[in-house]
């Protein structure tokens, strides 16, 4: 078992402005991109990973107001428009760009009050899933 390293106060205290700023800015971008058809896939991988970093930092009441679906429809309809890249247009149905607005404003939330070392933590968390080929949001039951 890894032993985990002591939390600096920095750690403990809420992320910096100017960084919040800058990540927000980022995400909304990436989602204007998106509503444009402009997109990337830089920008599909910063909005999937904005979906699964705000699960995986979601408090319980925030699970009651985004449920798990939601984040599974987000998540689906992001990876969707991977493959539509190279077809000329992507397009995005209504519910699940309402869920991904959902998303991003809960995300906007988060970022204004979260300790430094939860938000690392998840990163951290959604890259390792990232990377196995999964996803840190579970499936419905």
């Amino acid at each position: 078992m890894r032993r985990r390293r002591p939390l600096t106060k920095t750690h403990l205290l809420p992320l910096p402005s100017a960084l919040v700023r800058q990540q927000q800015l980022r995400h909304h971008v990436a989602w204007s991109l998106l509503l444009d058809q402009r997109a990337e896939p830089a920008q599909l991988a910063i909005l999937l990973n904005v979906v699964e970093v705000t699960y995986l930092l979601a408090l319980p009441e925030e699970r009651e107001a985004v449920s798990t679906a939601r984040f599974r429809l987000a998540e689906a309809a992001l990876e969707a428009c991977f493959g539509q890249l190279g077809e000329g247009g992507l397009t995005l149905e209504t519910i699940a760009r309402k869920a991904i607005e959902q998303i991003l404003a809960l995300h906007d939330q988060q970022l204004l009050g979260v300790p430094s070392h939860r938000y690392l933590d998840a990163q951290e968390r959604a890259k390792q899933v990232a990377q196995a080929g999964r996803s840190a949001i579970p499936d419905q039951a």
